[in-house]
């Protein structure tokens, strides 16, 4: 509830920036420690967009300071910022892009879904909105919906994330329609970084 207030009052700048740092430095670690490919996503205000005094242009810079590549990071949009950005968001996107890092379209369907910008935008990944995982059933309209998301975006080389994921029904439903990757409770709730590295330890000796 705080994020609409940090962007009005413009602190989401400060913010924004106070988090993708410690996304660095976090990467530093779970790159050495678990997976030397592992990513890290971060979801970006439309507001760090638009601001000059954002950070955003300096992104390429630290990530090159902190020897991590430039698709170490995944940068979390939301498909409102697709309609008609303003001039300097698509330059900014555009020199994401361009500089290696990835970007993945969130909470799709819930805003103002367009083909025509979703083909313009060079996105890595799409994300399904929990509000469509939450229901699926096999045969029922929600699973169709899914799968005809699933089926676009591929068509346009994009990999897909539902959100939401809270029952092993869920995760089979979805992978038999082609779903890409899962977020949700059922893998895990968010954790500290500590008990993150407890947990994906201790599944790797469970499955090794």
């Amino acid at each position: 509830e705080f994020i609409p207030l940090a962007e009005e009052s413009r602190y989401i700048n400060p913010l924004g920036q106070f988090v993708f740092t410690r996304a660095l430095q976090t990467l530093s670690t779970l790159r050495t420690q678990l997976d030397a490919n592992f990513q890290l996503s971060i979801n970006v205000s439309p507001v760090q967009f638009s601001c000059l005094d954002s950070g955003i242009d300096q992104w390429p810079t630290l990530l090159k300071a902190a020897n991590l590549p430039p698709s170490a990071i995944v940068a979390e949009i939301t498909e409102g910022l697709m309609i008609a950005p303003e001039q300097l968001t698509q330059q900014r996107l555009k020199a994401l892009v361009k500089s290696g890092m990835e970007l993945a379209l969130d909470d799709f369907g819930t805003g103002y879904s367009s083909l025509a910008y979703l083909q313009q935008m060079d996105a890595d990944y799409l994300k399904i909105d929990k509000c469509f995982v939450d229901n699926i059933q096999a045969g029922n309209q929600d699973l169709a919906l899914c799968k005809a998301i699933i089926t676009m975006a591929h068509q346009f080389g994009l990999k897909v994330i539902a959100e939401g994921i809270e029952t092993p029904e869920q995760q089979q439903l979805l992978l038999g329609i082609g779903c890409d990757y899962g977020q949700g409770y059922l893998f895990a709730k968010p954790l500290p970084e500590q008990q993150f590295l407890a947990l994906v330890s201790n599944q790797s000796t469970t499955t090794s």
